[in-house]
C-alpha cells in the first residue's frame, strides 16, 4: 500500500506543519519590516511565503490524510476459512479436518458449507477437535471475520491437529496435519482437499495451505506454513 513507512507520513504532517508556521513568520516579518522597503523586495519576500506556506499545507495535507489511512488499513485485520471437496467415488462420506484451536465452538456456529445437503460437526473424540463434513459430492466450506468482530481477537495463528508455526513447524516448509475420512455409505476412493487458512493484519498475513487427496483412516499429510509482507 505505502511507498514510505506510517512514521514517515507521521514525519511529512510534522514538516509540512513547521513549513506552515514559518510561511506565517514570513508573512509577520514582512509586515513588521519589509513595507519600507522597495516594492521589489516587499515582493520577494511576500512570494517567499506564499511558496513556504503553499509547500507547506501540501506537505501536511498529504502526510496527514495517508497516515490516518494507514492507520484505517493497520485496523482492517482479517481471518478466512477455505476449503474445497471433491470426493473421487459416490456415495456419503465424513471428513476431519484441522480448525483454529482457540474458538472451535464459535467457528461452528458461523462456517458456511455449500450445498446445503453437507453438513458440518465439531468433532471432539481425539486429543483436539476438528471439523468434520458430512457429503455426497463436491463441497465447499469457508467463513471469514474482521477484526469488528470481537471473536477475531480470540483466534490464534495456530490449528489443531498440525504442526503449528510456533511449534514444530517453520514458515515455508513442509508441516504435517492430521486429515481423516470414513466412508459411512457407498463408494468413495479418496477426496481431493484444498484447504487454506489466512491470517492478515496491515500488511502482513500468515496462511496454511495443504492439497491432498485424503483416504480412509486417520493419517498425516503434508502442508506448509506461508508468510507474506508488503
Amino acid at each position: 500500500m505505502a511507498l514510505i513507512s506510517p512514521a514517515g507520513y507521521f514525519l511529512l504532517a510534522i514538516v509540512g506543519g513547521s513549513l506552515i508556521l514559518g510561511g506565517i513568520g514570513i508573512l509577520i516579518l514582512w509586515g513588521r519590516r519589509y513595507r519600507a522597503r522597495t516594492k521589489r523586495t516587499q515582493m520577494a519576500v511576500l512570494g517567499l511565503a506564499v511558496i513556504v506556506l503553499s509547500i507547506g499545507a501540501s506537505a501536511a495535507y498529504v502526510g496527514w490524510r495517508d497516515y490516518t489511512a494507514w492507520e484505517k488499513y493497520a485496523e482492517s485485520a482479517a481471518f478466512s476459512y477455505e476449503v474445497l471437496l471433491e470426493p473421487n467415488g459416490s456415495g456419503l462420506v465424513r471428513l476431519s479436518l484441522p480448525i483454529p484451536s482457540s474458538a472451535p465452538d464459535f467457528l461452528l456456529a458461523v462456517v458456511h458449507v455449500d450445498p446445503a445437503s453437507s453438513t458440518t460437526f465439531l468433532n471432539t473424540s481425539g486429543p483436539e477437535p476438528a471439523l468434520d463434513i458430512e457429503m455426497t459430492g463436491r463441497s465447499w466450506v469457508n467463513f471469514s471475520m474482521g477484526n469488528a468482530d470481537p471473536n477475531w481477537r480470540n483466534l490464534d495463528v495456530n490449528l489443531t491437529r498440525s504442526a503449528n508455526l510456533d511449534d514444530t513447524c517453520e514458515l515455508g516448509y513442509d508441516c504435517s496435519a492430521e486429515l481423516g475420512m470414513r466412508i459411512v455409505q457407498g463408494t468413495v476412493a479418496s477426496v481431493h482437499v484444498r484447504m487454506k487458512v489466512t491470517w492478515s493484519n496491515a500488511c502482513n498475513a500468515t496462511s496454511w495451505e495443504i492439497e491432498a487427496d485424503v483416504t480412509s483412516g486417520v493419517r498425516e499429510y503434508e502442508g506448509r506454513w506461508r508468510g507474506l509482507a508488503c
